[in-house]
């Protein structure tokens, strides 16, 4: 039986119309998706403990995400490859491998919390990508889901998220006092660090990678 493709069959002139048609409902779609994610960022930065200070395209404006908003829910492909966050600081820990290991194991917990009052926050990191932290003396990598960011407002969500799963997991061990080990007094240098920059000044893309850039 001979199946042929009856719209390829059609006058070109009728293929372009029903092809703007499709295309421009996808597109509709998307921005209508990511316009309600921006919405979301709204209410994730005003409970974040991360200060919001980010430049747009043109580093020399001060960001407004409210008039600049079809710029941040605009799609963008290659924001699904991202592989992680890395946020650098310059507090160094004398004891790595014992200060690694434990933020990265409460990290977890904090991550898998079944808690009901943070259940919505759990939603929000699942949403965002975020899958796993890693500490590795110089920085906090905060490592995204392929295919989870489609939008700046995607990849600024798991940034503030980000930042608040480090900010949490660091100050809930010095609140349970899961350190008794840290004879440097580590973790609570990094948490103080972390607490006097908490400034998002902007961040920088580099081969899938995204490098924030924070100050006090």
């Amino acid at each position: 039986m001979n199946k042929s493709n009856y719209l390829l069959d059609l006058p070109d002139d009728i293929q372009t119309l029903i092809y703007k048609h499709v295309f421009k409902s996808c597109l509709e779609q998307i921005e209508n998706k990511n316009a309600r994610e921006l919405y979301d960022f709204y209410d994730i930065l005003a409970k974040s403990k991360l200060c919001y200070s980010i430049n747009t395209r043109d580093s020399r404006d001060s960001c407004n995400i409210y008039l600049y908003r079809r710029y941040y829910i605009r799609h963008d492909h290659k924001l699904s490859k991202i592989k992680y966050i890395e946020y650098p600081i310059s507090f160094v820990s004398l004891d790595l491998l014992y200060i690694q290991a434990i933020i990265e194991e409460f990290a977890l917990i904090i991550y898998n919390d079944n808690n009901e009052n943070r259940r919505l926050m759990r939603l929000h990191r699942s949403r965002s990508g975020i899958y796993n932290l890693e500490y590795t003396g110089n920085s906090f990598r905060i490592f995204i889901d392929k295919n989870k960011l489609s939008c700046r407002v995607d990849l600024e969500k798991a940034i503030v998220l980000g930042y608040d799963l480090i900010y949490y997991s660091l100050k809930l061990i010095n609140i349970l006092e899961l350190n008794p080990y840290d004879y440097y007094d580590d973790i609570n240098g990094i948490f103080e660090w972390l607490e006097n920059y908490s400034l998002l000044e902007g961040y920088i893309i580099t081969n899938n990678i995204v490098t924030v850039q924070l100050s006090c």
